[in-house]
C-alpha cells in the first residue's frame, strides 16, 4: 500500500489551525493564572507565627514605589518609574507599589500579594487605598492587589480588564517593563477618577 499524500495547502492549513489554537491555549492559561484584584482571606499552608506565609517574607518592604527584585526593569527605566510613582503619590495621597519576583516559592499569587500588601502597610491603615501591581516571572502571573479603600475604582473586573488590555500585549512581545508602564497609567488613571 503507498503512503498517503498530502498536500502542502491541506498541511499548511493544519499548522495554522494548530498555531491558532496554541495561541488561544495560550492566551486562556495565561489569562485564567493572570488573575485580578485581591481581597482574600486566603491562607499559605507555610505560615510565620503572625499569620503570613513564608515566601511573602522574602521580599523586603521597598524603600520607594518599586520593588524589582526580579530584575526586569532596565535601571533608568526602574527609576522613572519611582519618580513617577512617588509623584503620584505625593499629588493624590494614593499608594502604588510596583512588584516583581522571581518566583512566587510555591505560594499562590493571590495569597501572596494580598500579604505583600498587607505587611508592608500599603496605602495606609485608615485609608487603605493603596494597590500593589505584582509579576511574578518563573509562573509567568501577574497579579493587582487593592485596598478596600480602592474597591470602588477599582473592582475586580476593572483589574482583570487592566491586565489583559494593558499588561500582557506588552508581556507578549517581551517588552516587561512596557507592560508594567503601561499597568501602571491605567492603574493612575482609575484612582484619580471621579
Amino acid at each position: 500500500m503507498a503512503p498517503k499524500v498530502i498536500s502542502r495547502r491541506r498541511v499548511s492549513a493544519r499548522a495554522s489551525q494548530l498555531r491558532r489554537w496554541t495561541g488561544f491555549v495560550a492566551a486562556a492559561v495565561l489569562l485564567t493564572l493572570s488573575g485580578a484584584c485581591s481581597q482574600s482571606d486566603a491562607t499559605s499552608s507555610e505560615q510565620l507565627a503572625d499569620g503570613t506565609s513564608l515566601a511573602a517574607h522574602r521580599l523586603p518592604r521597598p524603600a520607594g514605589p518599586v520593588l524589582d527584585a526580579a530584575d526586569i526593569i532596565a535601571p533608568s527605566h526602574e527609576q522613572a518609574l519611582d519618580d513617577r510613582l512617588r509623584s503620584f503619590n505625593a499629588q493624590t495621597g494614593h499608594a502604588l507599589v510596583v512588584v516583581t519576583t522571581p518566583d512566587l516559592a510555591g505560594e499562590d499569587i493571590a495569597t501572596y500579594t494580598l500579604e505583600l500588601f498587607n505587611r508592608w502597610g500599603v496605602g495606609g491603615q485608615n485609608r487603605n487605598d493603596g494597590v500593589v501591581l505584582l509579576v511574578a516571572m518563573e509562573e509567568r502571573q501577574v497579579r493587582i492587589a487593592t485596598g478596600f479603600g480602592m474597591e470602588a475604582r477599582l473592582p475586580d473586573q476593572r483589574c482583570s480588564q487592566i491586565i489583559k488590555d494593558a499588561i500582557l500585549p506588552q508581556f507578549r512581545k517581551g517588552d516587561m517593563a512596557a507592560g508594567i508602564s503601561a499597568g501602571v497609567d491605567a492603574l493612575t488613571f482609575a484612582m484619580t477618577a471621579t
